[in-house]
């Protein structure tokens, strides 16, 4: 299925979900900074942008 995808399109989600990743890592050891999206809000902002 995400080989159908077009490359710049596999390239955009790749690339979300690497930020994605990267802001969910500092949020488990730093939970006192604020301003943090919270996990759950940024998979459902990931996916809504997806569809």
């Amino acid at each position: 299925m995400v080989s159908k995808l077009p490359s710049q399109k596999h390239k955009i989600f790749l690339r979300m979900i690497y930020l994605l990743q990267k802001q969910l890592n500092p949020y488990k050891k730093q939970k006192r900074r604020k301003g943090h999206l919270n996990p759950t809000c940024s998979m459902i902002t990931l996916i809504s942008l997806l569809t």
